[in-house]
């Protein structure tokens, strides 16, 4: 019941996710074609973390993704939606076939995941009233890029509520601590002098013990006491 996209604003601030988590994004840019008939949003995700400098940018991945509350299914392609599926009845709705694209990018313009369209190839696209120049790099930003073609018989006005399945492989508890402190960006920005790396150290390795419990089928299971799973608000 909660809003999945934050409207356009001079301060909205983007998450960091650690682990797996569902993110709805922050509209940051859009266009429109002069006729109406194409929109382009783009959708700023998260933050991308390990990225002071001197460090390697943690890889983040995209999963599933809903539109609407639906789940996207792609064509071959990659980014064009063939179908999407309302997983709590199973009906399909192929009309948006070919209507949708999605564009996903997990660290600036230039490195797209599912298509080999850079964001700014995307978004100079024949008729669009504003176009991106080269300067529109979103340096060290996981975000997408929606396109739109508007069809009132399916449906397809604007934008609706859309998650998408961000995975980030930082998920160990010292390791999450120890990013977020040194952080300069959208971190506390403290000296790594001042944090005391040996007890992060030894709280990662803690965390990553196993231990042993019964699942509800009555099983036997084991699994590491505990990894960070979700997003920080960097407000």
């Amino acid at each position: 019941g909660n809003r999945q996209q934050l409207p356009p604003a001079s301060d909205n601030k983007l998450p960091v996710v650690y682990g797996s988590a569902y993110v709805g994004g922050t509209v940051t840019d859009l266009s429109i074609s002069g006729d109406n008939q194409q929109l382009y949003y783009v959708l700023s995700i998260c933050e991308v973390t390990n990225t002071n400098v001197g460090q390697t940018a943690d890889t983040i991945t995209f999963g599933d993704i809903y539109f609407g509350g639906k789940k996207v299914v792609f064509q071959g392609n990659g980014y064009t939606v063939a179908s999407l599926t309302d997983e709590s009845t199973g009906v399909v709705d192929t009309t948006v076939n070919g209507r949708i694209e999605f564009y996903l990018y997990n660290n600036g313009s230039n490195s797209p995941v599912n298509s080999p369209y850079t964001a700014i190839e995307v978004l100079q696209a024949s008729g669009l009233i504003y176009t991106w120049d080269a300067s529109k790099t979103m340096t060290n930003c996981a975000f997408a890029i929606l396109h739109l073609s508007y069809s009132q018989s399916a449906n397809i006005r604007g934008l609706e509520a859309t998650k998408f399945q961000i995975t980030n492989p930082r998920s160990s508890t010292g390791d999450c601590f120890y990013d977020y402190l040194i952080n300069t960006r959208y971190g506390c920005a403290i000296p790594e002098y001042q944090i005391n790396t040996d007890s992060l150290d030894a709280l990662t390795a803690y965390s990553n013990e196993s231990f042993t419990y019964t699942d509800y089928e009555h099983n036997t299971a084991t699994q590491p006491r505990f990894k960070f799973n979700g997003t920080l608000d960097t407000k």
